[in-house]
């Protein structure tokens, strides 16, 4: 038979062991809805992706600008104690709007002008360097974003973005 002590500490450890499995069951159900959801939302955003490509580029760059632009603002207000420009966050997201929709129609001609043979053509020039036929998938990525690096975003992106940004917040 066991002392009042020894069944006090057995009954505590039962509860705790209890308790303590219940919470990991919680965890992993709440673990499991919560995948549920997050797998439920990716694949409903990949069926908008198929169905409305533009649009949800659209919609998806302008929210993530505006998110984007109101985390830097929230970090501002509370070091300068400004309140938050709402101008500011409508010129990030519509400028990004108009963004998606020219990157939308550029990146399938960057990917049809990155092919690779420019790249592997001049690796295959040096001396010692061999390049093998699998060798055209890397050449390929590399020539996309060199294209895009090199002449999309000095040429295109930034000059648009100050533009756009600068008379959109001056306007308003």
């Amino acid at each position: 038979m066991l002392s009042g002590d020894d069944a006090v500490k057995k009954r505590v450890v039962f509860a705790t062991t209890l308790a303590g499995t219940a919470a990991v069951t919680g965890l992993f159900l709440n673990y499991q809805i919560i995948s549920q959801a997050v797998l439920s939302a990716l694949r409903a955003y990949e069926g908008s992706l198929v169905k409305n490509p533009l649009r949800t580029k659209v919609m998806t760059g302008a929210s993530l600008a505006a998110f984007g632009d109101y985390l830097a603002q929230l970090k501002d207000m509370r070091e300068t104690n400004k309140e938050y420009n709402v101008p500011r966050a409508l010129s990030f997201a519509a400028f990004d709007s108009c963004y998606r929709m020219f990157q939308h129609a550029a990146i399938p001609f960057i990917v049809m002008m990155g092919q690779g043979h420019v790249i592997r053509k001049l690796l295959s020039s040096v001396p010692l360097v061999t390049m093998k036929e699998s060798s055209l998938a890397f050449t390929a990525a590399l020539e996309r974003t060199l294209l895009y690096q090199f002449v999309l975003i000095p040429f295109f992106y930034y000059p648009i973005f100050f533009t756009f940004t600068g008379l959109m917040v001056s306007n308003i």
